[in-house]
């Protein structure tokens, strides 16, 4: 009695799922959508050298950086506390220059202002906190902004990609030539890049909108505060 190959069980990968690993960047989140692609899925031939010549790719480091805001580490506002006196004690003593508070000191502030009850020392922890907010708003979407500007590399030269996705689409229409699927993987491709595109376009401007209203937000603060201190001068 003839033995049935396991392989020939496993359902046939996707053009989507092939597009989409493809233009992954060469990080460790692909290695493992790799390894999962070949472990579970009826591979043909292009598609085999495809997933083997990714996967022998060497990892890249991360090329976008990931900016922790202090606030947003900070505990959810919970029950109102009351400052002691070396609260107030530490609050005097932080630096006047929001780029020189350190991180866990910033996340302490942020934690102090969402939860402090009395209503004098909430003015007074939130107008300490506030510029030291908007520095780390804006460096975070500077940050953002900046990861938006990075383009993922193009997929590797000599590697079967339209063979590979051709293969997938005969899979599923048996009725096309060779070279009819593979002129339909190229499109598939085309579109893909160009929804890639259109997405870091369209992330760059509203990264570009916010760092501009902060700008303007801040600006406006700014110039509130120094009215205020002529007028009571």
């Amino acid at each position: 009695m003839a033995t049935m190959n396991p392989s020939s069980r496993k359902p046939s990968i996707t053009p989507r799922q092939l597009v989409e690993v493809a233009m992954m960047p060469p990080t460790a989140k692909r290695k493992g959508m790799v390894e999962a692609l070949r472990r579970n899925y009826r591979l043909e031939t292009a598609q085999r050298r495809l997933l083997d010549g990714l996967q022998a790719q060497e990892v890249m480091p991360a090329a976008r950086t990931i900016y922790r805001h202090p606030a947003h580490a900070s505990p959810a506002a919970g029950v109102g506390e009351e400052l002691s006196e070396a609260d107030l004690i530490w609050l005097q003593r932080l630096p006047t220059d929001p780029s020189e508070v350190s991180w866990e000191d910033a996340r302490r502030l942020a934690t102090m202002a969402a939860r402090v009850k009395d209503h004098s020392h909430k003015v007074l922890v939130r107008s300490i906190w506030r510029p030291i907010a908007d520095h780390h708003d804006r460096a975070l979407a500077e940050t953002e902004l900046a990861n938006a500007k990075v383009a993922d590399p193009e997929i590797p030269s000599g590697l079967p990609v339209a063979s590979a996705i051709g293969e997938a689409i005969r899979a599923e229409n048996a009725t096309l030539k060779p070279h009819e699927a593979e002129d339909r993987a190229h499109e598939l491709l085309a579109i893909a890049r160009a929804d890639a595109a259109r997405q870091r376009t369209s992330a760059i401007d509203d990264a570009e909108r916010t760092v501009r209203r902060l700008e303007i937000e801040q600006a406006e603060r700014s110039a509130t505060t120094r009215t205020e201190l002529v007028r009571h001068a």
